[in-house]
């Protein structure tokens, strides 16, 4: 809307002149206003395009990793899907959805949380549960039940070949 074209035609008084200025400053507040919301907005956008590089990053890896070990336990044990399927009872994770308020527009925002039963304790064996209580992230791999199910074994088996 600028150049030559552009051009209101207005009879020149004070008055118009005073109504001119108003309009002005008006317009200049109007486009601040909408700069600091599109630069927010940019920001925003920003941060969740980080956000998804960095997870999937960690998901490659993840895979990677979940690959090898799946490649593991089939050698190890054979076809543990039927296991794997029995065990499974509910979601762990739960989706969280809220809405945040960015310069007047309304942006959704997902949240992953742990479901009220947290992390199983068994991980594929019987009776896991009963006899370590609490599995961390360091003793995952670790077992110090004494069944004889696949799972158990190949866990036994790894623990003792890594610890060598």
């Amino acid at each position: 809307m600028s150049g030559a074209g552009a051009r209101l035609n207005v009879f020149p008084t004070r008055q118009n002149l005073q109504v001119m200025k108003v309009k002005l400053v008006g317009a200049k507040k109007g486009h601040s206003l909408l700069k600091k919301k599109a630069d927010a907005l940019t920001m925003r956008l920003r941060l969740l395009l980080r956000n998804i590089l960095k997870a999937k990053e960690d998901m490659g890896a993840a895979f990677r990793e979940g690959n090898f070990a799946l490649a593991e336990v089939k050698y190890a044990a054979g076809d543990i899907k039927p296991t794997v399927i029995e065990s499974v009872g509910v979601a762990q994770k739960k989706v969280e959805i809220r809405v945040d308020n960015i310069a007047g527009v309304k942006v959704p925002v997902f949240k992953a949380v742990d479901a009220a039963g947290g992390v199983p304790t068994t991980r594929g064996c019987p009776r896991a549960g009963s006899r370590s209580p609490r599995l961390g992230r360091s003793s995952r791999r670790r077992s110090t039940c004494s069944c004889s199910s696949p799972p158990c074994r190949l866990l036994l088996s790894s623990s003792t070949r890594r610890s060598r």
